[in-house]
């Protein structure tokens, strides 16, 4: 009976020695695993490191090749026809009253929140080149010195005309498709050739002032890790604000303009009144993105640069200091000859002076004359003198000297006590 238990017991023992280990394992397979708390990246940039980035993409975009850049600036006046055809088949067609009118506060909100900032999300998400970010970019990167005038003038001359035949391609399309927005679209032209120079112009401030912000907050949520949200919002609101406010920018006018004539209901629209839209608007865009947020915000809150680069970019080179004439070249052996040449030769070693024997000290008693017992001593031959040392070395000449000089001291003495 003992051993039936005893054998029992270690049956039992076993398997749950085999069984511990497996147990233990699904528990950690079924285990959530333990890992450390992703960091947290900054979704924007600072305004330092925005314009930073903004100045190198306007270096980008004034080296591009003009083909490339051509064909982007098409792509961005089509987005930029496309929002407006938008923006007037939705906004612009509530109610029958105009939306600048007074009391069509909400009827803007509509306008502007829907249409122009899709044109704006397309161009920074599919990398299309419009003009009033253009000057924005080249703005930055001329301040920071990084391109010239003269770049920058025909990156933006190129880009223009780009924009113009990307508006003129969407305004075809909807003209020539009978859209809803045709009939907006034309009395939004009328609208705009009824201001001044001086609105216009002021207005083309504003829209390219708050278009380039649009740009910035772009730049600073893509470029810090941002994602297509970030990007949405940035762009949304800036640019809704434009249009809401009734600001005026050159390529929309582009676009309302085209449609009017190529529809044929833009009649009563003169061919200069167009052109000097375009031209007043234009130079606003210019004052708002490219002087207002491209330089002027570059200078405040981007790096410092040297005055002198700032200077060369705009056309204005300082003087340069006169350059000294290189020396001709000289060989290597040639000039350590030269060296060697210019090295004073070692004088020889002084040779000690010959050291006298004294004459007795006025004090030392008189010798004696001589006798038979004490008879003269004969004087001292050559022979008998210490022979001189030989001479030292140049750096030890003078504690070589006072040795020999006390050891023939000592022979003079010697000689004199040999006389006694």
């Amino acid at each position: 009976m003992m051993l039936r238990v005893t054998l029992i017991a270690l049956v039992l023992a076993g398997c749950s020695a085999y069984r511990a280990p497996n147990v233990a394992h699904r528990r950690l397979a079924f285990q959530r695993p333990r890992t450390a708390a992703p960091a947290i990246k900054a979704a924007l940039l600072s305004p330092a490191d925005t314009f930073e980035f903004m100045a190198n993409e306007g270096l980008f975009r004034c080296d591009e090749r003009k083909l490339k850049l051509f064909v982007k600036s098409i792509a961005a006046g089509a987005f930029v026809g496309t929002g407006g055809i938008l923006c007037a088949g939705v906004g612009g067609d509530i109610g029958a009253t105009a939306f600048w009118e007074a009391g069509n506060g909400l009827k803007r909100l509509t306008f502007g929140a829907i249409g122009f900032p899709l044109s704006i999300i397309a161009v920074g998400t599919t990398g299309a080149s419009a003009f009033t970010g253009n000057l924005a970019f080249a703005g930055a990167a001329l301040r920071a010195g990084k391109t010239s005038l003269y770049k920058v003038g025909k990156m933006l001359l190129v880009t223009y005309i780009g924009c113009l035949i990307g508006t003129f391609l969407a305004a075809s399309l909807c003209a020539l498709g009978a859209l809803p927005a045709v009939g907006p679209s034309v009395h939004i032209a009328v609208h705009k050739l009824a201001l001044s120079p001086l609105q216009t112009f002021i207005r083309g401030i504003g829209g390219g002032w708050l278009i380039a912000l649009a740009i910035t907050f772009a730049t600073a949520s893509t470029k810090g890790g941002g994602n297509f949200c970030d990007l949405a919002l940035g762009v949304w609101l800036p640019i809704s604000t434009y249009v809401i406010c009734d600001f005026e920018h050159c390529l929309a006018n582009m676009f309302f303009f085209f449609v009017a004539l190529i529809s044929g209901q833009g009649a009563q629209l003169g061919a200069m009144p167009v052109i000097y839209n375009l031209l007043y608007s234009t130079l606003g865009n210019i004052v708002g993105a490219g002087v207002i947020v491209g330089i002027f915000l570059q200078w405040a809150t981007g790096p410092n640069c040297p005055v002198d680069t700032v200077r060369q970019a705009f056309g204005r080179d300082t003087p340069a200091a006169p350059v000294a004439p290189a020396a001709a070249w000289v060989p290597a052996t040639t000039v350590a000859t030269a060296s060697l040449a210019t090295v004073p030769a070692a004088q020889p070693a002084a040779q000690p002076a010959a050291i006298t024997p004294t004459e007795p000290a006025a004090t030392a008693p008189a010798a004696a004359e001589p006798t038979a017992e004490h008879p003269a001593a004969e004087p001292a031959s050559a022979d008998s003198a210490p022979e001189p040392r030989p001479a030292a070395e140049p750096a030890a000449v003078e504690l070589a000297a006072e040795p020999a000089a006390t050891e023939s001291r000592f022979a003079a003495t010697g000689s004199y006590l040999d006389s006694l």
